[in-house]
């Protein structure tokens, strides 16, 4: 049996620059070559994100809160993508997403815009 795995990446929307020089940081999650994105809720400016780290550079409390975030969504993610799989039943990209919406208390309809590939 192959092993399935969930892909997750932190990445800055860099053409949704806002007026104070700041951009969202978004999260993608990939599974079985399906994928959803959604905002994370945080703000950097693009000098001080670091694409390969997926984080935000040292500097003050606040990057430090903004670096903590990726870190408790991922963990997040994986954690439902893990009760998934002990249920020992097929499952889809959404389903991973709906779960963890459901368990992070959210509306996903109000607060996430998410792309599906189709």
């Amino acid at each position: 049996m192959k092993q399935k795995t969930v892909s997750i990446l932190f990445y800055l929307q860099k053409v949704r620059i806002n007026k104070s020089g700041v951009c969202p940081i978004r999260c993608r999650i990939t599974y079985q070559g399906r994928w959803k994105e959604f905002a994370t809720g945080e703000f950097v400016s693009p000098e001080q994100w670091l694409s390969k780290r997926q984080k935000v550079a040292p500097g003050g409390l606040k990057n430090e809160h903004i670096n903590l975030q990726p870190d408790i969504i991922s963990s997040n993610l994986k954690k439902e993508f893990l009760k998934l799989q002990l249920q020992n039943k097929d499952f889809t990209i959404q389903e991973i997403f709906d779960t963890y919406f459901k368990v992070a208390g959210k509306q996903k309809e109000a607060y996430v815009i998410a792309y599906c590939q189709e």
